[in-house]
């Protein structure tokens, strides 16, 4: 029985892309089931061929602040995702940014978020890295497309806001970042109330 299920668990990983080495460099936090009101990880998109960068995690959106434009960090050559900036506004008054990734590199130009709407998910492209970047918001509108044209999956992940999901507010990213870009990147958000 035991050995059945190591084989089942291998076969698995080798089905999902992933090995049982790759999937340890994550941190248990990102793997395991959260409790009533902790903070949720969404699926960790990209690195189809391995992940060998540290694992990052960024709060973009604290509690009770308020997203007021988002910026994004992509590579000359290649050009792929390499950082999100987001600047907001605390229950206090204060403006903040912080940055998810790369912080030096060639930052597009400051996608500003209209009052009232909030940061609903992202799509884009990945391969190796994280190729092409896009952020939906929950009106229907989005930014343009940053980034190159590569990539070998397409990915769409929003929160879902019907009735009985545990789709809440985004508060932030994490993944995996290198010298060269984000292989990956995940969605951190709260659960519904």
């Amino acid at each position: 029985m035991r050995r059945s299920l190591a084989l089942l668990v291998a076969g698995l990983s080798l089905v999902a892309g992933c090995s049982t080495e790759t999937t340890a460099t994550l941190d248990n936090r990102f793997m395991r089931r959260p409790g009533p009101g902790e903070i949720h990880y969404s699926a960790l998109l990209g690195g189809v061929h391995g992940r060998e960068g540290e694992v990052i995690e960024q709060e973009c959106v604290p509690a009770g602040s308020v997203l007021q434009a988002i910026q994004v960090n992509i590579g000359e050559k290649p050009r792929l995702l390499r950082g999100v900036r987001c600047r907001f506004q605390t229950q206090a008054g204060a403006v903040e940014e912080r940055v998810f990734g790369h912080d030096d590199g060639n930052w597009q130009d400051w996608y500003e978020v209209p009052a009232g709407v909030s940061l609903l998910g992202i799509s884009g492209a990945t391969g190796w890295y994280v190729d092409s970047f896009q952020l939906v918001f929950d009106d229907g509108s989005v930014t343009p497309v940053y980034g190159g044209g590569g990539g070998d999956t397409r990915f769409d992940l929003r929160l879902n806001k019907d009735p009985g999901a545990e789709g809440g507010r985004i508060r932030g990213f994490y993944g995996t970042l290198d010298r060269v870009g984000l292989e990956t990147i995940g969605l951190v958000f709260d659960p519904a109330d």
